[in-house]
């Protein structure tokens, strides 16, 4: 079973090694870290996946990362707007990758349709509840070996939701990973900060039904909330 200790034992082996591998890469001022990124590779590592998906692509950074990592593995990353400007500069960048397929579409239903028994997902969009719902989709195939979900700090309705309904789930900026890794980034360069990575392990056994209707209820709450708070501050300011 995948756990932060099991992260933690693997980063130790492999940090030499990514470190090596990307000491060149630049950062992007949108997307996915390297610590972000390291947290991924030690926890799926092991595992020796055949594919990953990965929904949401951006500029391709995580894209570009994980086929780095796993060069044996199909890597097939899709993106709903491919019209954008990140679109046309993640194409050009990953082109040179054999094992990269970039796809444009809903993820909701490609992943499904190319989901294969032991893949690890990552989900970078959509965002909050939107993607605790895809995740808990995808997990009640039984296929995904993991899911990770990007931008869950701490604090955030979707992160809280995490912690209460999966205490499996284990996340990157944990003050044990921060404290060893967070030297892959330079963390003074203007707007960082750490957008978090969710691990909720594949192989556990969950009532997905109950945890989705419970998703239902909790984002109900989260949208009144919000709407609450700005008509206040709306009334605040006349």
């Amino acid at each position: 079973m995948l756990s932060l200790a099991r992260t933690l034992q693997s980063a130790e082996d492999l940090l030499q090694e990514f470190k090596a591998r990307f000491s060149d890469l630049k950062g992007e001022h949108r997307g996915v870290c390297q610590t972000e990124m390291f947290f991924v590779y030690a926890t799926i590592a092991a595992l020796k996946p055949a594919q990953i998906l990965e929904s949401g692509r951006a500029r391709g950074q995580s894209t570009y990362v994980l086929a780095q990592c796993f060069p044996e593995a199909r890597v097939i990353s899709v993106e709903l707007d491919s019209e954008s400007p990140d679109a046309a500069f993640a194409k050009d960048r990953l082109k040179v990758l054999p094992n990269v397929d970039c796809l444009f579409g809903d993820s909701r239903r490609l992943l499904m349709q190319y989901l294969k028994i032991g893949d690890p997902v990552l989900i970078d969009g959509p965002k909050d509840f939107r993607a605790i719902k895809l995740a808990f989709n995808l997990l009640r195939t039984g296929l995904p070996s993991a899911v990770f979900i990007h931008d869950v700090p701490e604090g955030t309705p979707g992160r809280r939701f995490l912690e209460k309904h999966v205490p499996d789930a284990f996340f990157s900026d944990h003050p044990d990973f921060i404290a060893r890794y967070a030297g892959l980034d330079d963390i003074n360069v203007p707007g960082f900060a750490w957008a978090v990575f969710a691990c909720i392990p594949g192989d556990v056994r969950r009532p997905y039904r109950r945890l989705l209707a419970e998703r239902v209820f909790a984002r109900a709450i989260t949208v009144v909330s919000e709407k609450t708070a700005a008509a206040r501050l709306k009334l605040a300011a006349k």
